[in-house]
């Protein structure tokens, strides 16, 4: 992008956002005892949030009705309002209906900043921009929640709230200062919300890049949810290292999303880059039953996956894009609903195998999950145009 400030917003607004969305897991019975409620009563407050996922396609394609910058103050200003309301009244009640608001605000968000850098970006260079701009995902958990678990100790579970609400606001502002006014296209204007989603979902390699999306929201669910709780049983951690730990997540997930970001997606090329992702991550699950007995093998072993794993989602995106550039938002918000419904899953699931046969058990059902989406990654047919010269640049 020439104006790299743009790509620094919408990273940094990824960042808060995703920290929103992933600070309740390695916190998980923190919160269930601030609210006075059961770890179930949480894990349900989760799976009720991640299928409001299914809604993102109406909301990709009311994004493409709307002025890209005008839909990304839209989908900001509401998810700080939703903090806001949390921070002020901090019942379960009210976590329920601000953590769902928020994350149907973040997914309006996502879904046209993805489509934003999609109309200003050549394809053949888009893996790098796309990849620096998810970079904020990774950052969530290495700055994010760390930040988090410091705020719960330091004011209560009011703190992250207040904070979150704070920094979507000052985004807001600078948002509207870097990213210009663009015009809709005439496609957009013409077309109605169902054309659009009409439109998304008539090629069949949008539908195989939905389903192998809902395999991969599984696989990062699948893992996340209960990570936290198998830390704190196996290993005995507590509050601070807890958020240490998800740290070393989100370390994996940078470096899968440096990888794309110094351009490696766009010179492999995008389906060949999703491969060496996921072949990573099968490695990772391979040796996991064996090291994770114990701490540095455990941390270890989630860091190879995290990192594949990534890596592999960073490059699906720019290879997304480009199937229906017409109804760009709108497939986009359609590979959110994708993920959330694998989510919804992974939050059903593997609680339960976790609390019936181990963790190592989890680890069998993700590489059923990670084989699967390499299955429909064979029928994800979209021109690859070349790819980035080793030596030239992707600004």
């Amino acid at each position: 992008m020439r104006n790299r400030s743009q790509l620094g917003v919408l990273m940094t607004t990824r960042m808060v956002q995703s920290t929103g969305l992933r600070m309740i897991y390695p916190f998980l019975a923190v919160f269930a005892r601030s609210l006075g409620v059961g770890v179930p009563a949480l894990a349900l407050l989760l799976s009720v949030r991640s299928g409001l996922g299914i809604l993102s396609p109406l909301l990709g394609a009311a994004s493409d009705r709307l002025p890209r910058r005008f839909a990304l103050i839209v989908g900001l200003v509401v998810f700080s309002l939703a903090n806001l309301a949390v921070g002020f009244f901090p019942t379960y009640g009210v976590l329920f209906a601000g953590l769902c608001l928020s994350y149907l605000a973040m997914i309006f968000f996502y879904s046209t900043a993805q489509a934003y850098l999609g109309d200003v970006i050549a394809f053949a260079r888009r893996g790098q921009a796309l990849a620096l701009q998810e970079l904020g995902w990774g950052l969530s958990l290495v700055i994010g929640v760390p930040l988090v678990g410091l705020l719960i100790t330091r004011f209560g579970l009011r703190g992250p709230f207040f904070a979150l609400a704070l920094a979507g606001l000052i985004l807001t502002i600078v948002l509207f200062r870097v990213i210009p006014n663009l015009p809709l296209t005439t496609a957009s204007r013409v077309r109605s919300g169902f054309g659009n989603l009409r439109q998304a979902f008539a090629a069949p390699s949008a539908r195989a890049i939905l389903a192998m999306m809902v395999c991969f929201g599984a696989i990062n669910e699948w893992l996340m949810i209960v990570f936290g709780l198998w830390m704190e049983s196996s290993f005995a951690l507590q509050v601070a290292a807890l958020g240490a730990s998800a740290a070393v997540i989100g370390a994996a997930e940078i470096g899968g999303e440096m990888a794309g970001g110094a351009g490696l997606v766009d010179r492999l090329g995008k389906k060949r880059a999703i491969r060496l992702g996921l072949g990573l991550n099968i490695a990772a699950l391979l040796v996991m039953p064996w090291v994770g007995g114990v701490l540095w093998g455990a941390l270890a072993a989630l860091f190879f996956y995290y990192m594949g794993f990534e890596f592999a989602f960073v490059s699906t995106l720019p290879l997304a894009s480009e199937v229906t550039p017409s109804a760009r938002a709108t497939l986009m918000g359609a590979l959110v609903a994708a993920v959330s419904i694998g989510r919804v899953v992974s939050a059903s699931l593997s609680p339960l195998i976790f609390t019936t046969w181990g963790f190592e058990a989890n680890t069998y059902g993700a590489l059923l999950l990670t084989v699967t989406a390499l299955l429909f990654l064979r029928f994800v047919k979209v021109e690859e145009k070349g790819s980035v010269p080793a030596k030239s640049s992707a600004k």
